[in-house]
């Protein structure tokens, strides 16, 4: 039965004009779907992902060699059209998936130059052992400067043999731990300096950044550590000692160190032990341990993964102590050690210790977001800063300074340096400028999409516009009692850092409020380095903050 004789049949049946209505629109429709296979479909045009060209099978970083590039030739990607494309090599260790990769480094040519000092650091932040090889993976990651997605080459594997050498950005050697052969250190006698918190750095679980427990625990602050050229480490309690609760002495509170004799805590009495340092490498903190029965530096009952309990003894262990911060300025020696797993939404508890060497004694202390002054943020009348490019200097996490939730401790200044030379100027008459350099580091809600350095000159008529470079004002709050000094700016786009971040939230997309005002809060400055950073809260809870470190453009 043809068409026509279904059709027919349909008809004789007992209709309303409305199904009549519907079935004309059929016979409508019919010829056109029919035509449909004639007409030419436009051609799918396959898109081809960079790769990595002979590439070396093996990278061998020496003490020697790491100022020395590595060179990785990739081929062109192809996205169907022609435009300007940013090739960035990526590296993580095997069977990650590239789920926390290192950008290593970055062109606009198919011709990529990373110094092997970058590629170890970022391998043994990844595992391998300072000083040991192991395989890692590298890929070429393309990304276009129009509107396409970024293409990720297949991955390949390099052995990578590492080295020790010191971090730069934390540049303590056994002979700035030593000295001349011997060195005593002690805890500075000022506010931040010991206490415990939720993160490397905080000490909002006790006592606060702004106490001082010096005058209220001399017997700790008088506390001797000492470290030998020949790996001993001598503790002395120069007599007394903070008792607790915990250690099964009578009473608490200073006491003559006398009294631990015979109880479960003998072993923290003055005695020597040993120790040893792992400089670390760029991108990796160096690690202090000390070792033996009752070794420990700054708090007796913490060590690695826990505390000692209630009526403990300390056993024969190594206590290693990660070093976030040493300025050979000032000679300050910033330890942290965690003693708990991540929980809720903590990194989880990590204990900081500031030492000084014996010899500054009361001379040496912190400059803090207190000292920080509005010269210091204009300097002579203008001053130019621009994020530091180093680990940690730009991240979200729990709490200030945190960067757990990203980059969680990596580097990324030389993946992102659209993003690092951006300048911040403030000038004493109250004017705040952004200069982008001519480029910007590209997000969905900037209205552009691609991601990755683009030229500045493509936010033109996209929502982001106004986070172009831009003149605006700002106002300066100094610190007050426990209140942190302040930094607001005020213009519509205007921002420090990250375009998104505002107080109390994150914009999904632009535009940018008209005239809004962001206000960032002073966590640390340092007066011998010009290091400031800043933090932001963006729930309005203190439960997600961004956190910034800017450096001075001289």
């Amino acid at each position: 039965m043809s068409f026509e004789d279904v059709l027919q049949v349909t008809i004789k049946t007992k209709m309303n004009m409305k199904e009549l209505s519907k079935l004309s629109w059929l016979v409508f429709l019919l010829p056109l779907f029919w035509a449909c296979g004639d007409i030419e479909q436009p051609p799918i045009i396959a898109q081809t992902p960079a790769s990595i060209a002979s590439p070396p099978s093996d990278i061998v970083i020496t003490q020697e060699n790491g100022a020395e590039v590595v060179v990785f030739n990739v081929s062109p990607a192809d996205f169907g059209t022609t435009m300007e494309v940013t090739y960035i090599i990526q590296m993580d260790r095997p069977g990650n998936e590239f789920r926390n990769p290192a950008d290593l480094g970055s062109s606009t040519s198919t011709s990529i130059e990373i110094e092997k000092d970058d590629i170890n650091g970022a391998a043994i932040a990844r595992g391998i052992t300072p000083g040991e090889s192991g395989p890692m993976e590298f890929r070429v990651r393309s990304v276009p400067s129009r509107t396409l997605s970024a293409l990720n080459g297949a991955p390949i594997t390099i052995n990578v043999s590492t080295t020790v050498s010191f971090n730069p950005d934390i540049p303590l050697t056994l002979e700035a731990l030593v000295g001349d052969g011997t060195k005593a250190w002690r805890l500075r006698p000022s506010a931040g300096s010991w206490g415990v918190g939720g993160f490397r750095g905080d000490l909002g679980f006790f006592p606060g950044a702004t106490t001082n427990l010096a005058p209220v625990r001399p017997c700790t602050f008088n506390d001797l550590y000492i470290f030998s050229q020949d790996g001993t480490f001598e503790y002395d309690t120069q007599g007394d000692f903070w008792a607790e609760g915990w250690m099964s002495v009578p009473g608490e509170g200073c006491q003559p160190e006398s009294i631990l004799e015979g109880t479960p805590s003998e072993p923290f009495k003055s005695g020597v032990h040993s120790f040893s340092l792992i400089p670390g490498a760029p991108g990796v903190m160096p690690q202090l341990a000390v070792s033996g029965t009752g070794a420990f530096i700054g708090f007796p009952r913490a060590f690695n993964g826990g505390e000692i309990p209630e009526g403990g003894s300390p056993t024969e262990r190594t206590i290693t102590y990660t070093v976030t911060a040493y300025d050979p300025a000032t000679q300050q020696l910033t330890l942290s050690l965690r003693t708990a797993d991540p929980f809720d939404a903590f990194d989880g508890v990590f204990w900081t210790f500031v030492l000084v060497p014996d010899e500054l004694g009361e001379e040496v202390g912190g400059g803090g977001p207190a000292a920080f002054t509005l010269d210091d943020l204009v300097g002579s009348g203008t001053q130019a800063w621009q994020l530091k490019p180093a680990a940690g200097a730009f991240g979200v996490g729990p709490a200030p300074g945190s960067d757990a939730f990203f980059p969680n401790g990596d580097d990324i200044s030389g993946g992102r340096p659209c993003l690092f030379n951006d300048l911040f100027i403030f000038s004493q008459d109250g004017t705040f400028e952004y200069d982008a350099q001519g480029d910007i580091y590209a997000e969905d809600y900037m209205g552009l999409s691609g991601g990755g350095c683009q030229p500045e000159s493509n936010l033109a008529g996209t929502v982001g516009e106004a986070w172009a470079s831009g003149t605006h004002q700002f106002t300066f709050t100094p610190a007050s009692g426990n209140d942190r000094a302040q930094i607001t700016v005020t213009g519509t786009g205007a921002f420090i850092a990250l375009p998104k971040a505002f107080n109390g939230g994150e914009y999904e997309e632009g535009p940018p409020r008209e005239n809004e005002s962001v206000t960032y809060d002073v966590l640390d400055f340092n007066p011998d380095t010009r290091e400031l950073t800043i933090v932001i809260d963006i729930t309005g809870s203190g439960a997600v903050w961004w956190t910034f470190v800017l450096v001075p453009v001289d």
